[in-house]
C-alpha cells in the first residue's frame, strides 16, 4: 500500500538500527501501517543511507548506532544530515536520550522524536508529515529559528557541555549545549560570560526542544544591549 503524506507518496521505509531484533520490531510496526520496511544491516554512514534513499521514501532511525561497529555516528547526526539533504525521517530514542543526549545542532533538522518504548505506528506518520513540512519551509512557531544572543555561564570540558543563557528564551534558566555540536572555530572561545549569536528556536515550550545552529561571534557592545533589552 502507498500512503500520501503531505503530498508525497510513501511506500518503503528505511529502518536504521544496530540491533537486528529492534530492526525486526520496527519492521512489524511499519507493516502495521501497510508500508514496506527496508532493514539495513551495518556498517552504515550518511552516504550509504542517502544512496539507499533511492530504495525508500522515508527513514526510521534509532538514536544509539555506535555499538557493534554499526555506525561511526549516533542516529541524531546521521538523521540530521539526511533531513538536511531532503529525506524525511523520525528519530527513535529511549527515556534517557530524550533530553540532553541528542545534539542541539542536530535538533535543528530533527522535528520529530518518538520514545521507542511507547511508540504507536501512527506516531511515525505524524513525524514524517512534520518533517516533510519543515523540509518544504513550513515551520511551527515553536520550531522557527531566530538569531538571538547566547551568553556562556560555565564550560564543563569533562562532561563535554557548555551551560549558556539565552535571554530571548529565559533570562534565568541556563541550557546545556554539547561542545561537539559547536563549530570548532568557536570551541576555544567558550569562556564564562562570552557572548555569541545563534539561530535558536526561542518559541520552544521546553528546554529539551531548543536547538542551536549558525554560531556567530557577536559585537560586544551590541551583545550587551541585547542582553539588557
Amino acid at each position: 500500500m502507498t500512503r500520501l503524506i503531505e503530498g508525497q507518496e510513501v511506500k518503503r521505509v528505511l529502518i536504521v538500527d544496530d540491533q537486528p531484533d529492534a530492526r525486526g520490531a520496527y519492521g512489524e510496526l511499519v507493516e502495521d501501517l501497510d508500508l514496506v520496511p527496508v532493514k539495513i544491516s551495518g556498517p552504515v554512514d550518511e552516504n550509504r543511507i542517502l544512496a539507499l534513499g533511492t530504495e525508500a521514501d522515508v527513514i526510521l532511525c534509532d538514536y544509539h548506532l555506535k555499538r557493534q561497529d554499526y555506525a561511526e555516528s549516533d542516529g541524531d547526526v546521521l538523521l540530521a544530515r539526511c533531513v538536511e539533504r531532503g529525506m524525511a525521517g523520525v528519530l527513535c530514542t529511549g527515556y534517557s536520550d530524550f533530553g540532553l543526549s541528542i545534539r542541539r545542532d542536530c535538533l535543528r533538522w530533527i522535528p520529530s522524536r518518538v520514545r521507542s518504548r511507547e511508540v504507536e505506528p501512527e506516531a511515525f506518520l505524524d513525524g514524517w508529515a512534520q518533517c516533510l513540512r519543515e523540509i518544504r519551509g513550513s515551520l511551527h512557531p515553536a520550531r522557527r529559528p531566530w538569531r538571538t544572543l547566547v551568553r556562556v555561564v560555565e564550560t564543563d570540558l569533562e562532561r563535554g557541555y557548555v551551560s549558556a543563557v539565552v535571554p530571548g528564551w529565559s533570562v534565568r534558566e541556563p541550557v546545556n549545549v554539547q561542545i561537539e555540536g559547536i563549530p570548532s572555530e568557536f570551541q576555544g572561545r567558550l569562556l564564562p560570560d562570552a557572548r555569541f549569536f545563534c539561530q535558536v528556536n526561542i518559541g520552544a515550550e521546553s528546554e529539551d526542544e531548543l536547538f542551536f545552529d549558525g554560531w556567530e561571534v557577536g559585537d560586544a557592545d551590541f551583545a550587551e544591549q541585547a542582553l539588557h533589552s
